[in-house]
Order: structure tokens, then sequence, then C-alpha cells
């Protein structure tokens, strides 16, 4: 782990979050599942991880990295169907909602996270109409996103408006891919 001046903990770097990451996916994961056939064991764990990895929040702390990756082990354990290891996009939803979760207080503030770096990257993204995470354009981080930051409704519309049609998108294939089932 890292120190800052102060004897702050500091963020860990990609090198000691994947190291953790396959420590705890060696002890919670590999455990419990068993790997999906036709599929390399290798590839299958690499994208399980950089899955998890890429939907963590930028700036934690080993200690908060553990509390996370425990929530991530539970929300997927639980929601299996079977005993195969689950599809990357299972690790994704959890990990999502860990860092949800973990970053709300019960009240809906904000925990400790320092996020003030985070906020200044994900502005300058956003003038730079570049992809900037969904979580940051909605809920409690996009009302921290304009009341800290010189970001404005109308710099957020176009997201917006890519995320409607997202949502109409995946409304007309879950329409066209659902069968008509008749009452008898």
């Amino acid at each position: 782990m890292n120190m800052k001046r102060g004897g702050k903990m500091s963020s860990m770097t990609y090198e000691q979050r994947m190291s953790e990451l396959k420590l705890w996916f060696s002890k919670e994961i590999a455990t419990r599942f068993t790997m999906p056939t036709g599929i390399d064991p290798k590839l299958s764990i690499t994208d399980t991880l950089d899955a998890v990895n890429n939907n963590l929040p930028l700036n934690i702390t080993q200690a908060q990295m553990q509390h996370l990756v425990a929530s991530i082990a539970k929300e997927v354990v639980q929601s299996a169907r079977t005993r195969t290891l689950p599809q990357p996009k299972d690790f994704i939803t959890a990990a999502a909602n860990a860092s949800r979760s973990y970053r709300e207080e019960p009240t809906g503030a904000v925990s400790t996270f320092n996020d003030s770096g985070q906020l200044r990257r994900i502005e300058r993204l956003i003038r730079d109409r570049k992809a900037v995470p969904e979580s940051w354009l909605k809920g409690e981080r996009r009302k921290e996103l304009l009341a800290e930051t010189s970001v404005t409704l109308s710099d957020l519309a176009a997201y917006d408006k890519t995320m409607a049609e997202w949502i109409t998108e995946e409304d007309d294939f879950l329409n066209e891919s659902q069968p008509i089932q008749e009452e008898y």
C-alpha cells in the first residue's frame, strides 16, 4: 500500500488493483465456480478481472477494494443459477452495484472518496464530448457533477439523448425477442 505525505492512504496503481483482484478471484470465485467449457480458462478469467476492474471507482485504497470485491462476490454467488463461472456482464453489474452502494451514505451524501480529481477528469471528458461512464450521467453523481463543476445541463443534453436512444433500442430488442404468449 502506498502512503502519501501526512500518512494518508493513496490510491492503488493498476498493477496493485489487478494483483488484488487476482488474489480475490483465486480465493473467492475460482473455489465456488467451475470454468466454462469451450473457452480458454485464462481468457475467461482475464475478461472477468478486466470487467470488474473497469467498473470500480478509480481512486480506491486496498481496504476499499477489499470491501468492494467482497460485495461483488456476495452478489455474484447469490445471483448465480449454476456453478459455472458467470459471464463478465454479471460481474459488471455486481461491480456497479457495489461501487454505487459503497459511495452513497444512507442520507444520499457521497462518502469519503476524494472525488475532486475524478470530477475534473469527467468534466474534461464532457467538455471534449468523449465517452463518460453512465454512472456520472444520472443520480447523485450527476447532481454532484452539476454542483461541483462548470458542467451544465446543456453540456449533458447530448449524453441524455444518447442514453434515451439506448433505452428505446433496448426496449425494442426486448419486445422483439420476447415470444408472444397467448392466454388459454
